[in-house]
């Protein structure tokens, strides 16, 4: 399958593209970054790489990713400023929302342009969808919170579904996702490894979570079988407090 990939090149897409290689996928590859600084793990010959800050709007015209685009029979877009990085300022935000919101609404007017519809798109979302609540249990038909991190899951998954008619849409609301040389567990594990570890806050915040590897398997299996259309929650079946 001719796949392009949107913000895969960081610590959930390192995996997923080797993941979809091994399955023999030919792979269109966009990112801001240098690929020589990705630490990907495998050859330029495996790959089609263009480098574009797709954020801004008239980057979209760019004739390579046009090409990639026409090209392509499945989109996989995780593109997003990581959430945790760095303090919520007004700035931030506005960094946050751009990263997803923009970018997720340049791709669907561009396909629409260019009447390009792909079979399939997988498109990111996150689980703080919800809110947060100490006692009460979230599905994918549950109403979203009503902080920033809902509201921007919100309009994210609303960019998402202005796609191109009759392309099957898969939106995955992504937990905190764990493994133990990147995300969040690798910013812990040194502290605990010195003895110095232990929950955050009281410890009775409920954290959803899913593996690494766990999810690009979803997102693998859900651009081969079609009977995956919709949201979805991607974390692990029971949930766990901190």
């Amino acid at each position: 399958m001719k796949l392009l990939l949107i913000g895969c090149t960081g610590f959930i897409g390192k995996e997923l593209i080797n993941q979809l290689i091994a399955e023999n996928n030919e792979l269109y590859i966009v990112s801001r970054r240098n690929l020589n600084e990705l630490s990907l793990n495998i050859s330029i010959e495996q790959i089609n790489y263009l480098k574009i800050d797709l954020s801004k709007e008239k980057n979209w015209s760019d004739q390579n990713l046009v090409n990639y685009l026409k090209d392509c029979e499945g989109i996989v877009n995780l593109a997003g400023e990581p959430i945790a990085d760095k303090r919520w300022t007004d700035k931030q935000k506005k960094v946050l929302e751009s990263s997803r919101i923009d970018v997720t609404s340049y791709l669907m007017q561009t396909l629409k342009k260019l009447n390009i519809k792909p079979k399939v798109i997988i498109n990111g979302s996150a689980i703080g969808y919800y809110g947060t609540s100490p006692n009460k249990e979230f599905d994918e038909n549950s109403i979203p919170g009503n902080d920033f991190l809902s509201s921007l899951c919100k309009r994210w998954e609303e960019a998402a579904k202005n796609k191109p008619r009759f392309t099957r849409l898969v939106i995955f609301r992504i937990g905190i996702v764990l493994e133990s040389n990147g995300g969040a567990l690798a910013k812990m594990l040194p502290i605990f490894k010195v003895g110095l570890g232990g929950p955050i806050g009281d410890g009775r915040q409920w954290m959803s979570w899913i593996h690494r590897s766990d999810l690009c398997s979803l997102i693998n299996t859900a651009l081969k079988k079609r009977q995956f259309q919709g949201t979805y929650n991607a974390v692990a079946p029971e949930p766990v407090m901190m």
